[in-house]
């Protein structure tokens, strides 16, 4: 039996919601496992107002490329998150309220995001914006149409298309955002397995990273699903 298995969600569909529940229950983890690290967690759960101090606290931590770059990517989830009306996170929300409702202990394995934000501030240079200028007049799909349904989880063919294309286009994004986070969760994975080598995980991560993350623990050894 595996002692790993690893969900692939979408932050902002409620489908992981249903996704979470029915492989918890199939599965039968003795830990919960996510995609987060601490102060996304908290974040996650008390929601505090943004206001002209937590901006200034930030952009000190990560720079304030970084601060912009992040700012828009939070916008675009909320914007999308109002259009199919859920939350940012519905399924770590949910995954935290399971958690809580069985009394599993949680891990969390992802980076520190000042770590991620920082690192990602060296990739937002002239080049990058010289190649997302070119990308918005020539389409970075124009090349084939992908369907993607913002209210379902998107199936794996298109997952692996779209980190392709990310890793084709905006390599150091890639490497920061992607490769470089599949390791740190891989490893912090396969640490607590060697300390715990009987409890069962249910990993929950963001779909892109799933793949990635099942190669990397089965170099390790570790049976996943």
């Amino acid at each position: 039996m595996s002692s790993v298995k690893v969900i692939g969600t979408s932050h902002i569909s409620s489908e992981s919601k249903t996704i979470l529940n029915q492989a918890f229950f199939e599965f039968q983890p003795d830990i919960i496992a996510l995609e987060l690290d601490l102060s996304r967690l908290q974040s996650l759960l008390t929601k505090p107002a943004t206001n002209s101090h937590n901006s200034l606290t930030l952009i000190k931590k990560i720079g304030f490329k970084s601060y912009l770059f992040y700012m828009i990517a939070k916008g675009l989830q909320n914007t999308f998150s109002k259009i199919v009306k859920t939350e940012p996170g519905v399924e770590m929300l949910e995954a935290v309220s399971i958690a809580r409702r069985y009394q599993k202990p949680i891990l969390l394995v992802d980076q520190n995001i000042s770590t991620t934000m920082k690192k990602l501030s060296k990739c937002l240079g002239i080049k990058f914006i010289w190649l997302v200028i070119k990308d918005f007049f020539r389409g970075i799909f124009k090349r084939r149409k992908v369907p993607f349904d913002i209210r379902k989880v998107p199936d794996e063919e298109i997952v692996k298309y779209l980190i392709k294309e990310l890793e084709i286009s905006y390599p150091c994004l890639y490497r920061v955002l992607v490769e470089e986070r599949n390791k740190y969760m891989a490893k912090k994975i396969a640490s607590f397995i060697g300390k715990n080598p009987d409890k069962k995980i249910l990993l929950v991560v963001g779909a892109g990273h799933k793949d990635g993350i099942i190669k990397l623990l089965r170099r390790k050894n570790i049976e996943c699903a």
